[in-house]
């Protein structure tokens, strides 16, 4: 009997858009060549020399292999890596060489499998005519139907028999269009005669420009314009009005601090030159513009698309996606497919497109398609929770399992941003900091409607003095000029104004305001009989308060969507004409629900927050019941809803303040002092929402409440955005008031402070809060933007007027600092007390930081970071403190040169130098080192990425006299020594007795003789040794595995990009007493799975492993990395395992990170193109079955 005809949906594999007319030789798949390995037999190895493949790599194939079936398909999918073009010509050719016709005729008819499978589908009842029209006899009908159960496969297999039978030469293609018209079926006969090849490939026929068509109509209505305040707006505000300007938040890898890059346009997010990532995560407070970004993306690209064709029209930074899917994350159901999201949210209920072509398609177009999923912060799964919602397709786009390839851009409110870190999700962090100010008085006219020409009408006239007005009135008040970048307040301010001609000054009166506006708006439009101003009050509190209960169980359960029966009816109908409340019917297919939400989530708080503040007051009770839910949990999720609350009741403020700040303060006993990480979260920032919440209070005599945050001895406050800095400045103006008043504050025990994110419009804040803290001994100013020289002056000279400062540390790459630079220097004199200074600046007077260093006497630690200083800078400056007593000197990115002549008269009292890029060359180095004897007391000695040259051996002179180096790194020291220097070098290293951590990688040592591995074996000590790069050859690494076992203290060990080969056994055999060593870096040692397997025996000694890396070992084969994954469950506290070019059977790799995610509790696994998966623990029970599960799916068992 015949082998049934190989799956043709997996032959092909296009690499060409959808709307592609042309059709290029595919590669076939790994499941296609699955097929054919299966049916190849003994012919194998005949096909194997037809494709070119040598008898050595046969052999190979068959020793790394044990099955016949494997051996065939890596020797198919060799071959495949090994092509370049003309794929299907070259492997068909070469099994009619073999003796296969019959397996090449399936990649060659032009009537494949897949395009039959596709038609079966729509044949439906009309099929037993088409096979009669194409001359099947009703027996053969009758006989196929008794075979095949399903409709589908009788329709298919008695296709397939009838191709099989057509003579050669048949234009079976056309015959078969023939018969289809002949049996009614016009639209599969042009279908098949017009549709593109790759369309066939797909395992549903996916028409891209329908689809496209109904994107770009379902975009223009429902984005094209955008009422930001409903019923305010007739026919809303056009979105290509609307700009919002982006800032990218880059993290320093070294200082975990936040550096800020502004973005040309929003475009910006899907250009990989300006962000480096296919992943954006948009971040940004209620109303900064999220949902408005994602509008204006959709409009701009569904603008391009032809409506009558579906054809892309010019060429814009978004055309070069295929599609363009944004779905509204509120609105997803669990265990929703991708494809089933998109019909549900973005395609009508008729749409032809199926959801399974769509699948197809954006699985085989991954680089062609972006996808927006707006709002994380509505959506009730969580990146850290994923085991709870194991099958949900939306959680593994968003964790990079499925459709990894793909654009995606996620938007979400700062208080979940947080679980991305936490999982170790690569995205490109983007903050959206509002409008630009130049942008406000922009909007402003636009919101009126109102051109900025000048040449005007009288009555237009009149209405821009009116609009000048307002702009005057923001711009002359910092805290709303603060406000006003936000647009949704903007909004607001713009509305309230033109009703009133005044505004409020603080987002809770702003939003209460707005509120009572709209639900008066309404009453006015809808009765002639207008009450009384205080009856109007009353009837739009009693509404408000009629919709708080729902809204604050809303908030506490993260709930945005209700039903209708949720309200009272009679308010639910008056809310929703008012405008509070939008009310729909579900379009969801799946249920069909009549929906009710707040219009935005800003509303629903406000609501939350009137009703738990009337509580306070009429039912202390149940107040207190809500009260005691708020946890660290969910704090950040109700921060509005309680600014609002205390915004609207001093008496509640007088008891939620207190519990905030206890959360905070509970918080920094368990972090202690390291607070340093990225977004808007109490866990970031304890000091951030008590503050905000004492502001909106407006309770400046209740101050005290936040005493508890104080009283220890270190305070850091981070400006994170325009609301923290507002309710900064209004703390300090309590402070200053106290200090004014000679009454004691707060701050005057605190020793340690730390203010970050300094903006121009900080700085006078910082200069207050500075001078209320006259016990301050440690100060680290970090700044953002450039200021003022008058109020950088002003900062200057509250600096210098504390009397106890010991260290002084600046930070702000690009920020003018010469005017504290200059002031310090002016008063230096003022105090002898400073110790240590640190300067991470590039824009100050080198004269100006010269006379303030000098002038300090106590100084012992000097800092130059990366201050682009010329040498003839660095010389002045270390010549003018040629007398200081310096235990640390730190000069990282500045250009020495010459000058390294001054740094010999620190060296000793020096205990740690490090000395990194700083553009000297060998003779540079000999200056300083021929003197290096002298450093006795010198602990660490960093040295890296100089080129230190031959100058290194001078080193080896000083003999014993640095006996006290805990810390030597040289990497990148550009040395090449050879085997006599290597010898000296050597014996030199074997008498610092007390080294920790040695680090001589990137540097040419190959000419170490094998004793060498025998001086490091003295240094028993040592906690981290890097010997990466240093081309050190096998019989030497040999040694180095002998010379692990006197090293029972490490902790690190990295060889990685040697040719460690074989020797890989004996490192092994070293490794297995290092019970203390949590990080191998074994990346590029050209290891095969001998060694892995040598590795694997390692394992149960490596007890506290948590960090192993293997990437870009090609060599190692599959069977090599079954091993490794059957023998993971040793490792019990493995973290992290990288592997990426490694060659893995894809099947039980993909089932291996699947797991991992759903069950394993790893933090990290990495292969191929995979980042990072982040989970809680090691279950060493589940590696065994994941392992196990891995192996058999592998054996194809």
């Amino acid at each position: 009997m015949a082998d049934p005809p190989l799956n043709q949906t997996a032959i092909l594999e296009s690499k060409n858009c959808g709307d592609s007319s042309t059709y290029n030789p595919h590669l076939p798949r790994d499941i296609a060549l699955r097929d054919l390995s299966h049916k190849i037999g003994g012919e194998w190895q005949a096909l194997a020399t037809y494709l070119g493949i040598d008898t050595t790599r046969i052999h190979s194939l068959k020793k790394d292999h044990l099955s016949t079936e494997d051996q065939i398909f890596y020797m198919l999918v060799s071959w495949r890596q090994s092509q370049t073009s003309q794929h299907i010509d070259t492997l068909t050719a070469a099994l009619h060489k073999a003796g296969r016709v019959d397996l090449a005729q399936d990649f060659e008819s032009p009537l494949s499998d897949v395009v039959l499978r596709a038609l079966s589908t729509k044949l439906g009842h009309e099929w037993e005519q088409l096979a009669t029209h194409l001359g099947c006899t009703n027996a053969e009908i009758h006989r196929n139907k008794m075979d095949h159960l399903t409709v589908d496969n009788q329709i298919f297999n008695l296709l397939v028999s009838w191709r099989q039978r057509q003579p050669s030469g048949t234009d079976v293609k056309d015959k078969f269009a023939t018969a289809l018209r002949n049996s009614g079926r016009n639209d599969l006969a042009d279908l098949l005669t017009n549709c593109s090849s790759e369309a066939w490939t797909q395992p549903y026929v996916f028409d891209v420009k329908c689809c496209r068509k109904q994107l770009r109509q379902f975009y223009e209505d429902e984005k094209a314009t955008i009422s930001i305040i409903p019923y305010d707006f007739e026919g809303g505000l056009a979105i290509e009005d609307i700009f919002v300007e982006l800032e990218l938040h880059e993290e320093d890898a070294t200082t975990k601090e936040i550096r800020m890059r502004k973005l040309r346009s929003y475009n910006a997010l899907v250009d990989l030159e300006q962000v480096s990532k296919k992943k954006v995560l948009v971040h940004g407070g209620p109303g900064s513009g999220k949902t408005t970004l994602v509008s204006k993306l959709t409009h701009d690209w569904s603008c391009n698309i032809d409506p009558n064709t579906g054809e892309q029209i010019s060429d814009t930074a978004l055309s070069k996606f295929s599609l363009l899917l944004s779905l509204n994350m509120r609105e997803l159901n669990s265990g929703m497919s991708l494809a089933e999201a998109v019909r549900d949210q973005l395609l009508t209920d008729d749409s032809v497109i199926s959801e399974e072509g769509l699948q197809a398609y954006i699985k085989d177009h991954q680089d062609e398609v972006l996808i927006i999923l707006d709002g994380y912060d509505e959506y009730p799964f969580s990146l850290l929770k994923r085991s709870k919602c194991e099958k949900d397709e939306i959680m593994d786009v968003l964790c990079a399992l499925k459709v990894r390839d793909s654009y995606l851009i996620v938007t979400s409110r700062p208080h979940r941003v947080e679980e991305f870190g936490k999982a170790s999700m690569k995205y490109a962090n983007v903050a959206l900091t509002g409008f630009a100010q130049e942008n406000i008085k922009k909007y402003i006219y636009k919101f009126f409607q109102m051109s900025e020409d000048h040449y005007v009408s009288e009555e237009e006239q009149q209405n821009r003095a009116n609009i000048e007005k307002l702009i005057t009135e923001i711009e002359g008040n910092g805290a709303l000029n603060t406000l006003a970048k936000t647009p949704v307040i903007l909004a607001l301010l713009c509305m309230l104004w033109r009703d009133s001609q005044e505004l409020p000054k603080r987002v809770t009166q702003l939003y209460e305001e707005a509120m009572h506006y709209l639900v008066k708006r309404w009453y006015e439009r809808e009765n002639k009989d207008q009450p009384e101003p205080h009856e109007m009050e009353k009837k739009s509190e009693d509404l408000l308060l009629s919709l708080g209960k729902v809204a604050l169980d809303g908030i506490f359960e993260n709930k945005l969507i209700f039903e209708a029966k949720a309200f009272d009816k009679e308010h639910l109908e008056e809310a929703c004409r008012a405008g509070l409340l939008s009310k729909e019917k579900n379009r969801s297919k799946l249920k069909t629900v009549e929906e009710v939400r707040f219009i935005h989530k800003t509303f629903q708080e406000m609501c939350g927050g009137k009703y738990l503040a009337d509580l306070g007051t009429k039912d202390p009770e149940a107040f207190n019941a809500y009260l005691q839910r708020i946890s660290e949990e969910n704090v950040g999720n109700l921060e509005y809803m309680l600014r609002f609350c205390c915004g609207l009741s001093k008496k509640a403020a007088v008891s939620i303040i207190p519990v905030a700040v206890e959360l905070s303060h509970q918080l920094m006993v368990k972090v202690g002092e390291d607070c340093r990480l990225a977004y808007d979260d109490i866990k970031q920032d304890p000091w951030r929402l008590s503050m905000l919440l004492l502001f909106e209070s407006q309770c400046s005599e209740e101050y005290h409440l936040l005493k508890p945050l104080f009283n220890r001895s270190k305070l850091r406050i981070r400006f994170h955005n325009a609301e923290v800095t507002i309710a900064a400045q209004y703390f300090i103006g309590i402070l200053e008031n106290l200090r004014k008043a000679n009454k004691p504050n707060m701050l005057e025990e605190i020793s340690e402070t730390e203010l970050v994110g300094i903006r121009a419009q900080d700085v006078n804040g910082a200069s207050k809060l500075i001078r209320n803290m006259q016990s301050a001994k440690e100060l680290k100013l970090v700044f953002l933007t450039r200021s003022e020289y008058e109020e950088m002056e002003q900062l200057g000279k509250s600096i210098s007027q504390l009397p106890s400062l010991a260290t002084l540390i600046l930070e702000g790459r690009d920020c003018d600092t010469s005017g504290i630079i200059g002031q310090l220097a002016r008063n230096s004199n003022s105090s002898n007390s400073m110790q240590e200074f640190a300067c991470h600046l590039s824009s100050f007077s080198i004269d100006a930081l010269t006379i303030f260093i000098s002038r300090q006497p106590s100084l012992v630690r000097l800092k130059l970071l990366d201050n682009r200083m010329t040498e003839e800078d660095i010389g002045k400056l270390l010549k003018g403190i040629q007398k200081a007593k310096l235990e640390v000197l730190e000069i990282f990115w500045n250009k020495v040169g010459g000058s390294s002549k001054y740094i010999r008269a620190f060296l000793p009292t020096l205990q740690s130098l490090y000395l990194s890029n700083t553009k000297m060359n060998p003779d540079n180095w000999k200056e300083i080192f021929c003197d290096m004897s002298k450093a006795v007391h010198i602990e660490k000695l960093d040295l890296t990425w100089n080129n230190i040259g031959s100058a290194v051996m001078m080193l080896a002179d000083t003999g014993t006299a640095l006996s006290k180096l805990r810390i030597l790194i040289l990497r990148k020291g550009y040395f090449v020594l050879g085997r006599d220097d290597m010898d000296i070098l050597g014996r030199w290293l074997s008498n610092l007795v007390n080294l920790e951590n040695l680090d001589l990688s990137d540097n040419d040592i190959r000419e170490a003789s094998d004793e060498f591995p025998e001086q490091l074996a003295k240094l028993t000590n040592l906690t981290r040794l890097n010997l990466s790069a240093t081309g050190l050859r096998k019989s030497t690494f040999r040694k180095v595995g002998s010379a692990l076992k006197a090293m029972p203290n490490l902790k690190q060990l990295h060889l990685a990009e040697n040719d460690v080969g074989e020797a890989i056994v004996d490192i092994a055999d070293g490794l297995k007493g290092l019970s203390e060593l949590t990080w191998l870096n074994l990346e590029e040692c050209e290891m095969e799975s001998d060694g892995v397997e040598a590795l694997t025996g390692a394992f149960d000694g490596l007890s506290n492993l948590t960090n192993f890396y293997l990437h870009g070992n090609s060599k190692i084969t599959p069977s090599g990395v079954d091993v490794l994954f059957q023998n993971l469950h040793r490792l019990q506290k493995l973290e992290c395992l990288e592997m990426r070019g490694l060659e893995i059977v894809y099947e039980p790799c993909s089932l291996l990170v699947k797991e991992c995610f759903d069950v394993l509790k790893w933090r990290q696994f990495q292969y191929d193109g995979c980042d990072k998966v982040v989970l809680d623990k090691v279950n060493s029970e589940e590696v065994k079955k994941i392992a196990s599960a891995a192996e058999r799916f592998a054996s194809g068992s």
